[in-house]
């Protein structure tokens, strides 16, 4: 038995090769792939949604220092109001902040970058599976059969239709975390490969905190993290340095956490006006399908993985369900079954997502950015079931033909993976009208040379709906970047159709309607009090939505 296990490992050790050239191989083709989805972003602009914040970090001089970083981090950012704000994403601002000060205001350049970190989601998540597959593989079929399944992993992936509410704006975290995600999938798996290597350590640690760092339902993945060092903390080489990764993790979580809590505590509401009602959590998930999808995973997975086990005469000889009392025992057991616990995790995420964003429409969100995790986890629970079957140790060339063309046919026709088919021509078209930003840009830019061949001009802003309310507040931030020094007002024709019956509509309409008798100025607002419009002055509407000609504009430009 000794001589056949060198063997296998001699055998495997001639394969090591293979997952270098593959890793090359996956990586070149999804960064074409996401080159080909979402190309034309190169050429647009930045927009009003989010991209404002550039423009701030810049300042006047257009430009941040590396010195700069921090202050700009503390003095312009929630990183600053710890427990004043009900959200907190200090890693998000930081990774933002530098941006800004390698990108400027180049939106070619920060579009890049966000294709450029869908491929390597994409490409690092489709590693996990290569390795883990190929370090067990027994034959050159069975790698190609791995690394078949490793493309497939990226492509499924690559084409979650959540990434054209992601790659396609400058504001989204979830960019960070899905990198940050990509991160914690392959740590964990060399973790498994090889508990007592730091360097995997490291990669956990790494991508736990851009995760958590990057966005609230981050602090999810203290969960996952907790039973990595349950069943694999013993096992480090250097368990005085994975203890201290440990600590940090669970401190930065807890900072980030209670920071919220604070900052939410007097509302019980979060920033978008939404609840935390766990009844409502409860009555969304039990009927969700997903639910039950997960739970299929979960069974299939562990049915799958038990078998392996069996079959190959590695089980520890333990029944499941017959274990002695003690948590030492449980952890043996359990760590003897490491795709069953991703399946849970899998589960965990997708309820946890559920969790953060259902309120939003008493629904599970998902082909959106607030259900990304969600999308994500499901692709994963796919994947980890097609691997917990080609791990069964049945060496005939008939099964492994049938798994690959089973995946194959999964990967086609299924409903589960069917956004492939369409991820193309979604993608592409949302970065199209993406690319319409240019026309917003020339709007803007024709708004600003208007006011300045018109000394003691003045700028009306026209909202005609409530989610003009934050282009209201971007609009003028643009316009003192490109040097405007002129006024800003406010004109609301918003009907009550509109947000009648919506909480949050409501009161941004309210905000909007108070603005334009009382104006705001704190806080990077730029609107002044009505009472101070000048009639007899040169002005110039910028108007957001469907909103009416005023007679008084002296030129009018719909900026969306």
């Amino acid at each position: 038995m000794g001589s056949d296990l060198r063997q296998d490992d001699v055998r495997r050790a001639g394969f090591r090769p293979l997952v270098s050239i593959g890793a090359i191989v996956l990586l070149v083709v999804f960064f074409g792939v996401s080159l080909y989805f979402f190309g034309s972003l190169r050429h647009a602009q930045l927009g009003l949604i989010d991209d404002h914040e550039i423009l701030r970090f810049l300042g006047p001089d257009h430009r941040i220092s590396l010195t700069d970083i921090p202050g700009v981090l503390f003095n312009q950012t929630e990183v600053g109001r710890w427990g004043h704000a009900n959200r907190l994403r200090p890693l998000y601002y930081l990774f933002r902040i530098v941006e800004a000060s390698l990108w400027k205001d180049d939106a070619g350049l920060w579009y890049l970058t966000r294709m450029a970190l869908v491929a390597l989601t994409a490409a690092l998540i489709a590693l996990a599976v290569l390795r883990g597959l190929v370090s067990r593989a027994r034959s050159f079929l069975a790698n190609l059969v791995g690394f078949a399944l490793a493309l497939i992993a990226g492509l499924l992936v690559l084409s979650l239709p959540a990434w054209a509410d992601i790659a396609n704006r400058l504001g989204p975290s979830e960019i960070y975390v899905s990198l940050g995600v990509a991160l914690f999938v392959v740590g964990v798996g060399e973790l498994w490969r090889r508990p007592s290597g730091i360097g995997a350590w490291i990669i956990v640690f790494v991508g736990y905190l851009v995760i958590v760092g990057s966005k609230e339902d981050g602090v999810l993945f203290l969960v996952p993290l907790a039973v990595v060092y349950l069943l694999l903390f013993r096992r480090s080489a250097r368990p005085w340095l994975a203890g201290i990764f440990g600590v940090v993790s669970v401190l930065f979580t807890a900072y980030v956490t209670i920071g919220i809590l604070l900052g939410t505590a007097s509302t019980g509401e979060d920033m978008y006006g939404n609840s935390r009602s766990v009844g409502l959590f409860v009555r969304v998930m039990v009927g969700s399908p997903l639910l039950g999808a997960a739970l299929a995973f979960l069974v299939l997975t562990a049915a799958a993985e038990f078998l392996r086990r069996r079959s190959a005469g590695l089980h520890t000889g333990t029944r499941l369900g017959s274990a002695p009392a003690g948590l030492g025992r449980v952890a043996a057991i359990a760590s003897d079954y490491p795709l069953t616990l991703s399946s849970i995790a899998c589960v965990y995420l997708i309820l946890g997502d559920g969790y953060f964003y259902q309120n939003y429409y008493a629904i599970i969100l998902t082909s959106s950015r607030y259900g990304f995790l969600t999308d994500l986890s499901v692709v994963l629970g796919f994947v980890l079931l097609m691997a917990a079957a080609i791990r069964l140790p049945i060496d005939s060339v008939l099964y492994r033909v049938a798994i690959a063309a089973g995946a194959i046919m999964l990967f086609l026709v299924t409903p589960l993976v069917q956004n492939v088919h369409y991820g193309r021509s979604f993608h592409v078209q949302s970065a199209i009208l993406t690319d319409t930003s240019v026309i917003v840009d020339r709007q803007i830019q024709a708004g600003v040379a208007a006011l300045a061949q018109h000394p003691g001009s003045q700028a009306v802003l026209l909202a005609a709906n409530p989610l003009a309310y934050e282009r209201v507040f971007a609009l003028p931030q643009f316009l003192a970047y490109y040097g405007s020094t002129t006024h800003a007002f406010l004109r609301v024709a918003i009907p009550a159709s509109d947000y009648r019956g919506k909480p949050l509509l409501a009161d941004l309409t309210s905000q909007l309607r108070s603005m334009v008798a009382d104006g705001r100025t704190e806080a990077g607002w730029r609107i002044f009090p009505s009472d101070r419009l000048d009639p007899s002055a040169y002005t110039v509407c910028f108007s957001f939505g469907a909103a009416p000609v005023q007679p008084n504009c002296d030129s009018q430009h719909a900026i969306g």
